[in-house]
């Protein structure tokens, strides 16, 4: 059920104060520890991930590189372009993994493994699955996508239960996260198609500005990047919605629109805390060669800090919230005998 503004009751005092970055990091990281098991589901798909078979779309990659090689180049930079192309599918063919579908980060599992794509292992080099047919690689990356959003739902609803009153029973936490999925499927379809929509006009006119200046062209890209991440930086808070108040799409959507404009600096601060701390221990997790037992120490220390942090970002959105409307309730009390004392 929803909190409705207007039938909750007026609060008499000034609410509390939300938490702020440091706060929020601690209760997300003492939540974890106290729940350990909810590094569970990111430790075992890095696991599987690490030691288990590979699906390779090499034989598709080689394909296409073949066809990319009988294109002329018009000149130098186009040669270097297409030459960069060839590089990257010729390396997707050699260290791609399907499988690494399966983590659907932010919404859903975040993972150490999919930024390294290890082709050894302490025990050997790990068998290698082969698709060679377009159409079966679309069924798959389309059929891991959703698995791994069921997953990454899972995973997200099984913190904010952490978070949530009153504790539920097994049937409603499955239920719970059977709705989740469906609403983070929905909200991850509607951005990809947003921003399909919003790159099209962007990238002919980037193209344009590119043929007459690259300085332009470079210019342009930057820009539109810029403008794009501002405006899904709005949607940051959108599956916090879903998963800890049960807000259905558009209601998650908006709810996230209006705290981080409230809250814009706080929030700017919080997420780049969690961009430092990930990107930093990130050298320190991928410090250990594949090939070596070690490495089950960096899954582990991933697995805890990577759900801690996402951990303190629900922890942040449900005080925020908490704070929105009470403050909401507040204000007309204290608005109220003024109207009183100027009539």
């Amino acid at each position: 059920m929803v909190e409705s503004f207007r039938m909750a009751l007026p609060i008499q005092t000034q609410p509390k104060p939300p938490v702020g970055t440091i706060e929020s990091l601690t209760s997300g990281f003492e939540t974890v520890a106290s729940n350990v098991w909810l590094i569970a589901l990111p430790a075992v798909l890095d696991l599987f991930l690490w030691l288990g078979p590979h699906l390779s779309i090499n034989p598709i990659a080689k394909r296409l590189v073949a066809i990319m090689r009988t294109v002329q180049p018009a000149d130098a930079a186009s040669a270097a372009s297409q030459q960069a192309m060839i590089d990257f599918f010729g390396q997707a063919g050699q260290r791609g993994n399907m499988f690494t579908l399966l983590s659907t980060a932010p919404l859903g599992i975040p993972s150490l493994m999919v930024g390294q794509l290890p082709l050894l292992t302490p025990l050997g080099k790990p068998p290698f699955w082969f698709v060679d047919n377009e159409w079966l690689m679309l069924i798959n990356a389309v059929t891991f996508l959703l698995l791994g959003l069921l997953l990454g739902a899972a995973y997200l609803s099984l913190i904010g239960l952490q978070l949530r009153e009153p504790k539920l029973s097994a049937a409603q936490v499955a239920q719970r996260i059977a709705a989740n999925w469906a609403r983070l499927t929905a909200f991850g379809v509607l951005v990809v198609l947003t921003s399909a929509a919003l790159s099209v006009p962007a990238i002919i006119v980037i193209g344009l500005l590119q043929a007459v200046s690259p300085l332009l062209g470079g210019v342009a890209l930057s820009v539109w990047a810029a403008v794009m991440l501002w405006l899904y930086f709005y949607l940051v808070f959108s599956p916090h919605g879903m998963i800890l108040r049960d807000r259905g799409l558009f209601g998650a959507m908006w709810d996230s629109i209006r705290l981080v404009q409230l809250n814009l600096f706080p929030v700017v601060g919080l997420y780049l805390v969690v961009f430092l701390l990930n990107w930093g221990l990130g050298y320190v997790w991928n410090l250990p060669s594949p090939d070596s037992w070690v490495t089950l120490a960096g899954i582990g220390g991933h697995a805890f800090v990577s759900t801690g942090l996402v951990t303190a970002t629900f922890v942040f959105y449900k005080d925020r919230y908490r704070w929105w409307v009470e403050m909401r309730q507040w204000l007309p009390t204290i608005k109220a005998p003024a109207k009183k004392i100027r009539g």
